[in-house]
């Protein structure tokens, strides 16, 4: 396979369509009729990925939703376009209130990713018990048996190729192309008018902690649990795995479990036990039997009942039980990282000893090691007044030693600067300390002649370390010294 003759690629919503441009997680999507500022270059390959979406036979879709997808960093855009696809897939799929359907199954949200590209004609023109029944001639590859085209990825998991003339189709046959859909004034809704997904956002930010990681896996077996590729049963099961990866439902006693998670986010809710425990009895039995006997609801108390009244069906209860969950829990993450909730249960002497583990990985250059611990200072000065028992002098003096180790190797100093930072970052802490803290007092003096830099950036970020350690110890650094004057002037006596 040849090398990308582009350094981006064209993702593709082909059975989603959007009236104006839309801005999730920093990308930019818009309609494939709508080309307007891109380069001539952008301007042909959307038009020529376009061309080849169909919706079946001869029946091309008119238009799609794409986004111009730069390759700067390839891990982090695909961790991006994933996250977006997600939030995108779990909002359509959301269940009708009364039928517990999904308004649009989730291969309305496939996405398509076309990266132009050589490609290696055997692929797109086989010649193996087929027949070319095409209107006009297929293109001619050259002498290396290569075509211009696009390398794909369906939904970051299967590889195609494509080029002139190829047709995309969907992955089940008759998809819906929902009339009312549109991504433009969907997202509006959903984001900002629902009680459901306004916090749906945060999961499309970066970077994301261990909670909002869960959650979105979650969403993602969610997603995949209303596929019409699957039955029921598989369904079913696909969505018990969504639960237990959001509520983290622990090995043993999981319907138990489930039912309390459940309740002590919706409250307890009548019947709401009995679902859960009719829920995972026909999980278990789809998993060790192969089928369930009963995947409706059946309106008792009772555990296992003769013949009671049957409802609608376990899975569409539990589609809508999912989404309550996960907007509750979106909330809550939310009220907790408004007022700092899982910083304040972190010591200040934890993140001096994050800072120099992060200070000492050679592995990373100096400024990003500096542009990586701003976020902690930031939360340390924040909290510097906050008493605790174990904060130790030396991590605090090791820290700003390793940011001016850091910020010199990396930066040209002020003159009046370079002296005091180049003495703290060869004074070792020593016993008393007050050789490295007589360096950081040269260097909070010099900052006070010297001009401010860019907020967050590597040198802000060392001199406003220095500043808060400065400012922690600078009684201990004058006890220190008065008690050095006292044994010389007893010395001399």
């Amino acid at each position: 396979m040849a090398l990308p003759e582009a350094e981006y690629s064209i993702a593709v919503f082909p059975y989603l369509k959007t009236s104006a441009p839309v801005v999730l997680g920093g990308v930019h999507l818009r309609s494939t009729l709508d080309t307007e500022g891109l380069p001539d270059e952008q301007v042909r390959h959307v038009k020529a990925i376009a061309a080849m979406l169909f919706l079946q036979g001869e029946y091309q879709i008119r238009s799609a939703t794409y986004a111009i997808v730069p390759w700067t960093n390839a891990e982090e855009m695909t961790a991006t376009l994933r996250r977006i696809q997600a939030v995108i897939a779990y909002c359509y799929c959301a269940p009708h209130p009364a039928l517990g359907t999904p308004f649009l199954e989730y291969e309305s949200a496939r996405m398509l990713i076309f990266t132009p590209a050589p490609v290696v004609s055997f692929i797109v023109q086989p010649d193996h018990n087929v027949q070319y029944v095409g209107p006009t001639p297929p293109p001619v590859p050259n002498e290396r048996h290569e075509l211009p085209g696009y390398a794909g990825l369906c939904n970051f998991q299967h590889h195609f190729w494509v080029c002139q003339g190829s047709r995309v189709y969907p992955p089940v046959p008759h998809p819906p192309m929902n009339l009312a859909q549109d991504l433009a004034c969907d997202a509006e809704r959903f984001f900002r008018e629902s009680t459901v997904y306004p916090h749906l956002p945060l999961l499309l930010a970066r970077p994301l902690d261990a909670n909002a990681e869960r959650m979105l896996r979650a969403i993602t077996w969610f997603n995949r649990a209303n596929s019409s590729s699957h039955n029921d049963e598989t369904n079913l099961v696909m969505l018990a795995v969504a639960f237990e990866t959001l509520l983290a439902v622990p090995e043993d006693k999981k319907t138990e479990r489930l039912s309390d998670a459940i309740s002590l986010l919706l409250g307890r809710v009548p019947r709401l036990d009995t679902w859960a425990s009719q829920f995972y009895d026909a999980r278990s039995a789809i998993l060790h039997e192969g089928r369930a006997v009963q995947l409706r609801f059946a309106a008792t108390e009772e555990r296992k009942p003769k013949s009671p009244p049957l409802c609608n069906s376990l899975l569409a209860y539990g589609r809508q039980i999912f989404q309550l969950c996960t907007a509750t829990l979106l909330v809550g993450a939310q009220l907790a990282s408004r007022v700092g909730l899982g910083e304040r249960l972190f010591t200040n002497q934890e993140r001096y000893a994050s800072i120099c583990k992060v200070l000492s990985d050679t592995t990373q250059n100096p400024e990003m090691r500096l542009l990586q611990i701003a976020p902690t200072v930031r939360v340390i000065d924040s909290l510097r007044f906050v008493p605790e028992t174990d904060l130790r002098i030396e991590t605090m003096l090791d820290a700003v030693r390793l940011a001016a180790v850091s910020l010199l190797a990396c930066a040209t100093v002020e003159p009046a600067l370079a002296e005091p930072l180049n003495n703290l970052a060869t004074t070792r802490f020593a016993p008393d300390g007050y050789d490295a803290l007589d360096a950081l007092r040269q260097v909070t003096d010099a900052v006070r002649h010297t001009p401010r830099a860019a907020e967050d950036g590597p040198r802000d970020t060392c001199l406003r370390l220095c500043d808060i350690v400065w400012m922690s110890t600078f009684q201990y650094y004058y006890w220190r010294r008065e008690e050095r004057h006292r044994k010389e002037a007893g010395n001399t006596q």
